[in-house]
């Protein structure tokens, strides 16, 4: 990764005839530090250079440089901080060294301790060979000066402390992305003798950590001391609400001498207008953004100077990741280019789900087998042994059973698995499908698993609506017992609709203003009722018993005759009814897709219907509305999108006739289902080139 450094001279008021030198101390600092980490050093390399080359330079407090104590004397404190493992070094209160950060390098390195002070500091400066130097090359003329007239009895300290510079630190993230931190000062000006500030403190005057970042204060020590503040602002930055399922972090970054503007949009955002995702300000800033990871998105970087688009890029970041793209220019005379960077791996998302697949894979060999097992002489006598004790089933007896069972009804059980598979996969999405994009409804355009529940279990209601109905006609149940059955069913349905799923009273016990009218439950007991009545009056017709081609199809001409008519005038509003403001026959999502052209529009004639019908009494917050930014409600269980649940209904009717049908002929029944799989397909891949 790029490796990075900052640096501070100290808080407090400067002068204005040391404001240029100061400046050129600082930068002088970044420059020296900054080289080791480009030749491959270590953050701690660079902090400790940095820091040392201010101590050496009389602008600063710190080193040579340092303010004075009440007697006159220099005492200096300074602390060191690896954030690879938290290991660090101080020293305080110590005389007659040039660099106290480089002691306090050595204290952290070669001690187990983690601060020494005063004559201890001093005794290990000299096992370790560092030079001692006079106090007299420590303290300047300007601080002696400055030391002189706090003495004066009529001194005001605030007037005092003005041309004061602080405590000088530096933090840096290397190559590897290892952290640290450095922090050296002489203290306040004319202190107690033996006062220690907050500068080798661990947690006050510095804190370093991998996992978080690094700082290095400067200010009046006492009141840092009294919060920790260093670790007080890591403490605030680890607070920062972390990535949520389906986000990730990306920090953009900027060596441009303009500001540049990052502009995204999802590829499953049809046409959508490029949205602004960050404004990065020149001169090496940075900037960091959440973004969801659900769909690949689309980004590309500008600057309003530039005609062209400096860089971009498609991608699909990963939950949990932290990217870095670097917006940069390599020559002076290059065009600018992005480096893209990942600066923590993301999650592993499919692992639970392969944990699954696992588990219902073990679970399904274990039934698979249960039955050859059972099979084997001696475990078969074995569970009964155990398991069954009646007489009945006694290994001494060897009579036959006193009753015979009476042979009990089958149930077609492929159908009951479709339909326990339809609903297990509809509870799993409705409570949120593991927070994974494929177990969700698509936002406008494309097809997910979670949008094929919803036709497949309306496809199992007209089967199961043949394969009841004509079972209750062969027991002798009569026409109008049939409709009230359906009636009161579907009833119940739509007050479950109505009174349970759909009904948040906000406004009071009794309030109609967020009642939803339009529902999952509404549409499907309407469904139910028209698929109902179409077998009750017009499919009631005995199975002939000698089976002619596609009499399934022509002994049931007045429900295809409805069916037709149904889907006619779906046709026709959908396509011919003029929309306000919005072209006619628009199917789009409305917002910031189509361009922008059409942001009213969100569903075109069915939302308009269904606008017209329930007012706002509909859903407020479709699946569209976060990706396509809308403002109109719209309900996919509307007017026209219940028709068209009536048509995936009456397909599944056409499946129970063929097995009535053909009963006893798999292969037959397997002969007509492909054969009308061919014939949707057809038609479904002809429909979306008319539509394009």
């Amino acid at each position: 990764m790029l490796p990075l450094l900052v640096v501070h001279g100290g808080a407090g008021h400067i002068p204005s005839d040391r404001v240029q030198d100061s400046v050129l101390g600082v930068c002088a600092a970044v420059r020296a530090g900054y080289s080791f980490l480009t030749a491959g050093g270590s953050s701690v390399d660079a902090v400790v250079e940095a820091v040392a080359n201010m101590e050496d330079n009389p602008r600063f407090n710190a080193g040579r440089g340092s303010v004075l104590t009440a007697r006159g004397d220099v005492e200096m404190d300074a602390l060191v901080m690896d954030g690879r493992d938290l290991s660090s070094g101080a020293v305080s209160a110590v005389k007659n060294i040039a660099n106290p950060v480089q002691l306090a390098r050595l204290v952290m390195d070669k001690t187990s301790h983690a601060c020494l002070t005063a004559g201890g500091a001093a005794e290990f400066a000299r096992q370790m060979g560092v030079q001692e130097v006079s106090t007299e090359s420590l303290i300047t003329d300007y601080s002696r000066a400055r030391w002189k007239k706090n003495l004066d009895p009529g001194a005001k300290p605030v007037e005092c402390q003005m041309g004061k510079m602080g405590t000088v630190g530096a933090v840096a993230v290397d190559a590897e992305g290892n952290i640290a931190c450095a922090t050296s000062t002489g203290g306040m000006l004319n202190k107690m003798e033996g006062r220690v500030g907050d500068t080798p403190c661990i947690g006050s005057g510095g804190y370093a950590d991998n996992s978080v970042g690094a700082v290095s204060t400067t200010g009046h020590g006492e009141a840092i001391m009294k919060v920790v503040l260093a670790r007080l602002i890591l403490f605030h930055m680890e607070q920062v609400p972390a990535l949520r399922m389906d986000q990730a972090l990306i920090t953009f970054q900027t060596q441009l001498t303009e500001e540049a503007h990052v502009y995204y949009t999802s590829d499953f955002c049809y046409m959508c207008v490029n949205q602004l995702l960050a404004s990065v300000k020149p001169n090496n800033s940075s900037i960091s953004v959440i973004i969801n990871t659900k769909f690949t998105v689309t980004m590309q970087a500008e600057t309003k100077t530039r005609d062209t688009t400096l860089c971009k890029w498609s991608q699909t970041f990963v939950e949990g990741g932290h990217y870095l793209v670097n917006i940069k220019i390599s020559g002076v005379h290059s065009e600018p280019s992005c480096d893209h960077i990942l600066q923590k791996a993301p999650h592993s998302v499919y692992l639970p789900l392969l944990v699954a697949a696992l588990l219902l894979l073990s679970l399904s060999l274990v039934f698979a087998a249960a039955p050859y097992i059972y099979r084997r002489r001696d475990t078969s006598k074995f569970i009964r042994t155990i398991c069954c004790r009646s007489p009945r089933y006694s290994l001494d007896n060897n009579e036959p059973p006193l009753d015979s069972e009476k042979p009990k009804s089958t149930r077609l059980q492929s159908l009951d698995t479709f339909r326990g598979f339809s609903l297990t996969i509809m509870v799993f999405v409705n409570y949120g499908g593991g927070g994974y994009w494929f177990f969700q409804h698509a936002p406008w355009n494309g097809l997910t698993v979670g949008d094929l529940v919803m036709p497949w279990f309306v496809f199992i209601i007209g089967t199961s609506v043949v394969l009841a109905i004509s079972s209750m006609q062969r027991r002798g149940v009569g026409r109008w017992q049939l409709i009230r059955k359906v009636t009161w069913r579907t009833v119940v349905l739509l007050l479950l609709g109505f009174c349970f799923l759909n009904y948040s009273p906000r406004d009071g016990p009794l309030s109609w203003s967020w009642l939803r009218v339009p529902g999952v439950l509404q549409r499907l007991g309407f469904t139910y009722l028209v698929l109902s009545l179409l077998q009750i009056f017009w499919g009631l017709i005995p199975v002939p018993l000698r089976t002619k081609p596609f009499q399934d199809l022509t002994l049931y001409w007045p429900q295809w005759l409805i069916i037709v008519l149904l889907e006619t005038v779906w046709l026709c509003l959908t396509f011919l009814l003029p929309v306000p403001n919005c072209p006619t026959g628009y199917l789009g999502a409305g917002g910031i897709g189509d361009n922008g052209l059409h942001p009213n529009c969100t569903g075109g004639a069915a939302g308009l219907i269904d606008r017209w019908m329930f007012g706002d009494n509909m859903y407020r917050y479709p699946t569209c509305k976060e990706m396509y930014q809308t403002t109109q409600p719209f309900d996919p269980e509307g007017v026209l999108g219940t028709i068209n649940s009536v048509l995936m209904g009456f397909l599944g009717m056409q499946a129970g006739k063929i097995i009535i049908f053909y009963k006893g002929s798999n292969v037959a029944i397997l002969g007509r289902f492909l054969a009308w799989a061919v014939l949707l397909m057809r038609g479904a891949s002809r429909w979306n080139r008319g539509v394009t």
